[in-house]
């Protein structure tokens, strides 16, 4: 457990990330990093942990995947790479989670609240691009068994 520094540019745009084989991680920053605001904190839970409250499973990365097929997407879900995004304080309840993903092999990816607007951007594309395809093989019944509303997307219950 060490602390690092990140030297960055005086301009542009910056989209930070931590990856760990070994443990699932959250990070959490400044919506605007400035002297006074400059700390980013990473936060790891062990992928073991029986009390973590939600099966996080590889998300390809956040890689954009509007442009997958069909076909591609669904080899995604057998190997359970394919999660909906879902930004909040609050992760979406397990066992909700784990029905949706049996029934429809999606997942679900619990960020933190604060949204830069490069994921902003890719979660959007990730999570519309799974409601077309759920629409296209489900129709509407798939909305009704979500455990949280995937960011971005405005779905009206039944």
């Amino acid at each position: 457990m060490d602390d690092f520094t990140v030297e960055l540019p005086k301009k542009g745009k910056f989209q930070f990330r931590f990856h760990s084989n070994d443990f699932i991680a959250f990070t959490s920053y400044p919506a605007r990093i400035t002297e006074r605001h400059n700390t980013i904190t990473i936060r790891l839970e062990n992928k073991g942990d029986d009390d973590a409250p939600i099966e996080f499973i590889n998300h390809l990365g956040l890689k954009d995947i509007s442009n997958l097929s069909n076909e591609e997407l669904e080899k995604g879900m057998a190997l359970g790479t394919i999660n909906f995004i879902v930004h909040g304080l609050v992760a979406p309840n397990a066992d909700a989670v784990n029905f949706f993903k049996t029934e429809y092999g999606i997942g679900f990816l619990s960020e933190n609240c604060s949204v830069d607007p490069i994921s902003f951007k890719i979660a959007m594309n990730i999570n519309k691009k799974l409601e077309l395809y759920l629409n296209s093989k489900y129709g509407n019944a798939w909305i009704n068994q979500l455990p949280a509303t995937p960011f971005g997307l405005q779905l009206d219950r039944f």
